[in-house]
């Protein structure tokens, strides 16, 4: 394991863990909707909501052409927040390009001098 895979790996945890211990903390999620009652938590959650969408769209995209199911790295995201595309990040580096699909790898478009 490299050291990329590992601080990805290890950063992912870590927010999985703390996001499962604020919802713990927070009791309900009646309790999380309430930032949508002031103007600074609805930037927030908008603000969030924002880089997900970018980061799942990237994943998605990302995995089709490397050959990798990105369900699982996206469900993740939807239930945790920022776990699934750090996760995604560690899964990404730890596979070499050698082990991509070679399909997905053909069907991506060159790069070719005009």
């Amino acid at each position: 394991m490299n050291f990329k895979t590992f601080f990805f790996a290890a950063l992912g945890l870590y927010f999985i863990a703390l996001t499962g211990w604020a919802i713990y903390d927070a009791g309900s999620a009646t309790a999380i909707l309430a930032w949508l009652d002031s103007p600074l938590g609805l930037q927030v959650v908008a603000d969030l909501l924002t880089a997900l969408t970018f980061a799942a769209l990237w994943i998605a995209r990302d995995a089709k052409q490397r050959g990798i199911n990105p369900l699982p790295f996206v469900l993740l995201m939807v239930l945790l927040g920022s776990g699934g595309p750090l996760l995604y990040m560690a899964m990404r580096s730890a596979k070499k390009p050698a082990e991509m699909n070679t399909k997905a790898c053909a069907a991506a478009p060159s790069l070719q001098a005009a």
